[in-house]
């Protein structure tokens, strides 16, 4: 017997629409602009000023620890300019980190309803080959009994042995002889029922 494969087709597959394909080609490389930019500007406007601030990592640092709304307050801004750019970047960071997760989110619950679905399918698939199993035990039953029946009846449809026709392969049946066991005792005895 081959080996089952089971695939979907392509028809069955659920269909992306453009504004959940488009949502993540702008959302990446938008975070990721504001990430860079903001560094940059974080950079231009404390280093030299802002001990804490060595480097462009430090920036970059930063950035992303205000931008997640996390603010360990390792390094704080001290420039008028560099708090409302914190300030900015927060604004931006909650809205934007917010609608990214909500994305993921979204399509990770989707994924688990199409396997919901899908495993609806399977069962109903699953209900119809019991069904279906159960018409062939029925069919086979019929045509076990049927020629059971025919075997039965002799060339003129009357019970009795099966005549051998020239050609027909099959032996002729002979009545089998069953025999009863003999019993030894009528009642049991005590010793019969441990």
């Amino acid at each position: 017997m081959p080996p089952c494969v089971c695939s979907v087709s392509p028809s069955r597959r659920p269909k992306r629409t453009s504004a959940e394909g488009t949502a993540f080609w702008y959302l990446g490389p938008a975070l990721f602009l504001i990430w860079v930019g903001a560094a940059i500007a974080y950079f231009q406007l404390e280093h030299g000023v802002n001990p804490s601030v060595r480097s462009f990592g430090d920036a970059l640092y930063w950035v992303f620890i205000t931008a997640t709304t996390v603010g360990y307050g390792d390094i704080t801004p001290v420039t008028p300019a560099g708090r409302i750019l914190a300030g900015v970047l927060i604004f931006l960071g909650i809205g934007l980190v917010g609608i990214l997760s909500a994305r993921f989110t979204q399509r990770w619950l989707k994924q688990e309803q199409g396997d919901v679905a899908l495993l609806r399918r399977i069962d109903g698939l699953e209900k119809t080959l019991a069904s279906m199993h159960g018409v062939l035990v029925e069919m086979q039953t019929a045509f076990t009994r049927r020629d059971l029946d025919t075997d039965a009846l002799d060339g003129n449809g009357t019970e009795g042995p099966r005549q051998t026709v020239a050609g027909d392969r099959r032996p002729t049946q002979q009545p089998v002889e069953r025999k009863r066991p003999a019993r030894a005792r009528s009642r049991p005895t005590p010793g019969d029922w441990s």
